[in-house]
Formats: structure tokens, C-alpha cells, sequence
């Protein structure tokens, strides 16, 4: 068995759903979620608050897998 580490970087305004379609997957045992800052050349995407701080707070999921569960879990994300 190969186990594979997927990791997501999403906007916090989609959270409950990856949460959601995360925790309905039956062969996922589960998965870790923090919070993570994200930094970019290109502002003009930012909010004002965002453009003051500098970054963007996003989540960040992590799902430990097997190499076989990999496209359904990919799947699910889309």
C-alpha cells in the first residue's frame, strides 16, 4: 500500500463546503485543516483589509491517502 499526502490551499469563504465533501468521502478516515496566509505580487485581487495586511487568509487542508483514492478524492474537490 502507497500512501499519498494531498494538500489544499482554498478561500476561506469555501470552507464548510470542502469540509463537507471531505467528510462524506467514506474511505478518507479523515483530515487536518489550519489556517494559512497567502502572499502575492498582485494586490488588485486583495480586499482593501488584505491589501493593508499584506495577505490573504486562506485554509489549508491536508488528507493522508492511499495512491488508489487519489482521483475520487480529487474528484470531489473539483
Amino acid at each position: 500500500m502507497k500512501y499519498q499526502l494531498l494538500t489544499a490551499i482554498f478561500s476561506e469563504s469555501i470552507k464548510d463546503d470542502v469540509v463537507d465533501a471531505l467528510i462524506a468521502l467514506e474511505d478518507i478516515s479523515g483530515f487536518s485543516m489550519t489556517a494559512t496566509d497567502g502572499y502575492s505580487r498582485r494586490h488588485s485581487q486583495y480586499d482593501l483589509g488584505e491589501q493593508v495586511a499584506g495577505y490573504r487568509r486562506l485554509c489549508r487542508a491536508e488528507v493522508v491517502h492511499l495512491e488508489s483514492q487519489e482521483h475520487a478524492l480529487l474528484a470531489t474537490l473539483e
